[in-house]
C-alpha cells in the first residue's frame, strides 16, 4: 500500500447566521444594539468578527464569548450610534476563520433626527423598496434562479421563499 492511497476526510468549514442584513432606525443619538446568532462547524480556527465600511466608526461588534474553533455557537451583538447630523449609515460586518467562506452582512442605518424638510416626500411604504435576495449563507445573489430557496428582503421586510 503506497501513501498516496491513504486520505483523511476534511470536514469543511461553515460560519452560518440567523440574519442576511442588520437595519436601525433612529430618532437620536442612543446607542442601540442588535444580536445575531452565528453557528460554526468544523473550524479549524477562531472566528474574528470585524467592522468596515464608510460609516465603520459608528458601529462596534462584541461576542459573547472567545469564539473558538470548540464552540458550536455564539451571540454576535452590533452596537450602532448616530451622529445628530447625518441622515444614513453604511457599514459591513465579516465573521471569517480560516478556510470557511466569510459571512458578509450589510449594516445600514437611519436617523429620522438629522432629516429636516423634506419628512413628506419621503416613503416608509416597505413595498416601493428594492428587493434584494441573499442564498441561505447570507451572500447576496444578484440574479436568482428558478428553484433556489432565498431570503427576499425589501425594506425593513425579510423571508425566506422559493424563487
Amino acid at each position: 500500500m503506497d501513501d498516496t492511497s491513504v486520505y483523511t476526510k476534511v470536514d469543511t468549514p461553515v460560519i452560518s447566521t440567523d440574519v442576511t442584513a442588520l437595519t436601525w432606525e433612529v430618532d437620536n443619538t442612543t446607542a442601540l444594539t442588535q444580536e445575531i446568532t452565528a453557528t460554526y462547524e468544523n473550524l479549524v480556527g477562531y472566528v474574528h468578527p470585524v467592522i468596515s465600511g464608510p460609516d465603520h466608526q459608528y458601529f462596534t461588534v462584541t461576542t459573547t464569548a472567545n469564539v473558538s474553533p470548540y464552540k458550536r455557537s455564539s451571540t454576535v451583538k452590533v452596537k450602532f450610534k448616530a451622529s445628530k447630523t447625518q441622515e444614513s449609515y453604511t457599514a459591513y460586518l465579516r465573521l471569517s476563520s480560516p478556510m470557511a467562506t466569510d459571512v458578509i452582512i450589510p449594516l445600514t442605518a437611519l436617523n429620522s433626527a438629522a432629516v429636516t424638510g423634506v419628512e413628506s416626500a419621503i416613503s416608509t411604504d416597505a413595498s416601493l423598496a428594492p428587493t434584494e435576495y441573499y442564498n441561505l449563507q447570507g451572500i447576496r445573489v444578484t440574479n436568482p434562479q428558478p428553484g433556489q430557496i432565498l431570503i427576499r428582503r425589501q425594506g425593513s421586510k425579510a423571508e425566506k421563499v422559493l424563487f
